[in-house]
């Protein structure tokens, strides 16, 4: 069995199917009439993905919506809270559409479920890369989730520093946990944790 992974354009393993929104935000205010009015969204600035974070942190149930980057987004070291987390994780899907988020910065190490995503759920990734990433937390660490359950991941890619002050850091998923796949995926990331370590995924279970 031989599988093609010579890096396409961008560095990502498979083609990107460009997807396109039904409506972009450019205004985080607009956030939430538009996650409720269309299936698509496309989010195009840091403000709207910090956004996103916020609202599905506090409640936001994105199930059946496709949240669509439609630009890269350079997060340029400021420090970045999680997509979801225990008790408000993510659902739904997101689709990079083939851009990159770079210089994610997290600085919690004594706070579990760190990652671009803290926590997805019955959810799928695609498309995305985060790239000169600095990552420090405790349990569940890792470059694009901390942990994932049930959820679908592919074409993904991260570069940078992961550390995990706890168990269970991976330089893409720190943990997964029932029935999720990983396909298309790969790290170039320095990953260090107290156990349960590695380059891809931290630990998996089922």
């Amino acid at each position: 069995l031989e599988h093609d992974i010579t890096l396409k354009e961008n560095g990502f393993i498979a083609d990107i199917e460009v997807v396109t929104p039904d409506v972009i935000v450019t205004d985080p205010d607009d956030l939430v009439d538009a996650i409720s009015s269309h299936s698509k969204i496309g989010i195009s600035n840091e403000a709207t993905l910090r956004k996103l974070a916020e609202l599905v942190n506090n409640g936001t149930n994105c199930s059946g919506k496709t949240i669509i980057l439609t630009e890269d987004i350079d997060l340029e070291n400021r420090e970045w809270t999680a997509i979801g987390k225990n008790g408000s994780v993510f659902k739904g899907t997101f689709n990079g559409n083939g851009h990159k988020i770079s210089h994610l910065k997290i600085d919690k190490q004594t706070v579990e479920a760190q990652g671009f995503f803290g926590g997805v759920g019955q959810s799928e990734i695609k498309n995305l890369s985060i790239v000169d990433c600095n990552i420090k937390g405790a349990g569940y660490t890792g470059g694009l989730c901390g942990f994932a359950n049930a959820s679908n991941i592919s074409n993904c890619y991260v570069t940078g520093n992961i550390n995990g002050n706890s168990d269970c850091t991976g330089g893409l998923v720190g943990y997964t946990v029932v029935s999720g796949t990983i396909t298309n995926c790969y790290t170039k990331t320095n990953v260090t944790g107290a156990s349960q370590t590695g380059g891809l995924v931290g630990t998996s279970n089922g």
